[in-house]
């Protein structure tokens, strides 16, 4: 028997393990049937936590279809959260380092449920994505995109419309498993408000998921390298599931704050 731990960040919802006192990394096929959501527990994905020698702990993130991303920032806050909420660190801590696969971030506590994650600078030039914005032809239709990387890859297509769904559901599994993303990408609609952005975000091997977090960092990244939004001004990026609050410093430095919410736990055999 495994236990494990249900968390979200604004809906996209996680099942957290610990293997911070060792244990195996788990196989794809059991990603896939523990994430299922009418035959598993039912997630967007698992979060493992390793102990690391740089970092108070290392996150694994493993997508609902099995793969491996490299980074996840809803899940970084989730997993922060974790650690005071399992005493791993002393409940005085305000911050806590955590290293995943894009690097090493910094997690603020900025209440109980609330946390700000650092989640370095975008990389414009990279070969798993196509520099700055470039036009994608998705059957009949030409999208433009601006491509960058942060941890993982991602394209955001800023629209016009109100309704951003039905766009992530026309082009999003078609724009993530376009030739011109050799590892496939994370695909976020835009539409611009007073506040910020209003975003829906099709994530590579999940699909379209109630908040992305590297995903609403990305749309921060966008509209401040066009323009469209000032330099060192906090963002509202409004995802279906909540509000997550998105700077960008002169240097290009992201955070994003939000919610980390501790749902349930339980116990599952393997």
């Amino acid at each position: 028997m495994v236990q494990f731990f249900k968390y979200h960040g604004i809906g996209n919802d996680f099942i957290v393990v610990d293997r911070l006192s060792g244990g195996a990394p788990l196989d794809p096929v059991v990603v896939r049937l523990l994430c299922a959501r009418h035959q598993g527990v039912g997630a967007d994905g698992i979060l493992s936590i390793w102990p690391d020698v740089i970092a108070d702990a290392r996150m694994q993130v493993q997508n609902a279809d099995g793969s491996e991303a490299e980074t996840c920032g809803n899940g970084l806050r989730c997993v922060a959260r974790f650690l005071h909420d399992e005493g791993k660190v002393a409940d005085q801590r305000a911050v806590i380092v955590l290293r995943d696969g894009a690097g090493v971030h910094k997690c603020e506590r900025m209440t109980s449920e609330r946390i700000r994650v650092g989640m370095g600078p975008p990389v414009w030039r990279h070969p798993d994505v196509p520099y700055g914005d470039v036009d994608l032809q998705v059957a009949e239709t030409v999208i433009r995109a601006r491509c960058l990387v942060l941890g993982n890859p991602h394209a955001v297509v800023f629209v016009e419309d109100t309704e951003l769904e039905p766009w992530s559901r026309r082009f999003g599994r078609d724009l993530e498993t376009h030739p011109v993303f050799p590892h496939r990408a994370n695909v976020s609609f835009a539409a611009k408000t007073d506040a910020g952005f209003r975003v829906v975000v099709h994530e590579r091997g999940v699909g379209i998921t109630l908040a992305c977090a590297s995903g609403a960092c990305a749309v921060a990244a966008a509209a401040t390298a066009r323009g469209v939004w000032p330099v060192g001004e906090p963002m509202q990026i409004e995802l279906p599931g909540g509000v997550l609050t998105i700077d960008v410093d002169a240097e290009g430095q992201l955070r994003q704050e939000g919610e980390a919410v501790r749902v349930f736990t339980g116990e599952v055999e393997l």
